[in-house]
């Protein structure tokens, strides 16, 4: 696997948009943007670092570069891979990592406006909105 198909499994995967990169033999530097919804990117994230926590023979260091083109301040994430030898004997690994990670679930609904419901129907007739039932309730109860 070369770093260009590093490169597609990683977009294909997350939200992950590589801008540019170089490597030399011992390092493959990445830089680009996360795109929204960046749910995908941070499980992916999670999983690269439990594995060179883990113990990998290869490095990774997933950062944000600051920089300011004008009068702006932006940013840019970087990825860089490293291993001591050859570092893209790795890129299957990784891959796998990429590919093995849960995909991230769409969060639930809490609420949403009822299709066809008049904007007002939260009013009573007196103008207020919606009503408890304890004071019908207590109405009845004081009049026996």
């Amino acid at each position: 696997m070369n770093a260009q198909e590093l490169l597609k499994v990683l977009q294909q995967r997350t939200s992950f948009q590589a801008v540019d990169h170089s490597s030399t033999p011992k390092q493959l530097r990445i830089m680009g943007r996360v795109l929204p919804p960046t749910d995908g990117w941070w499980i992916v994230v999670d999983r690269i670092l439990d594995a060179e926590k883990a113990g990998a023979i290869w490095g990774v260091d997933i950062s944000k570069l600051y920089y300011k083109p004008g009068s702006e301040l932006r940013y840019t994430w970087r990825i860089i891979l490293q291993a001591p030898d050859d570092v893209s004997q790795y890129f299957q690994t990784i891959a796998d990592l990429i590919t093995s990670a849960p995909r991230a679930q769409a969060a639930p609904v809490d609420e949403m406006p009822l299709v066809g419901a008049d904007p007002n129907r939260h009013e009573s007739r007196r103008g207020r909105g919606a009503q408890g039932v304890l004071r019908p309730v207590l109405a009845v109860t004081t009049r026996r």
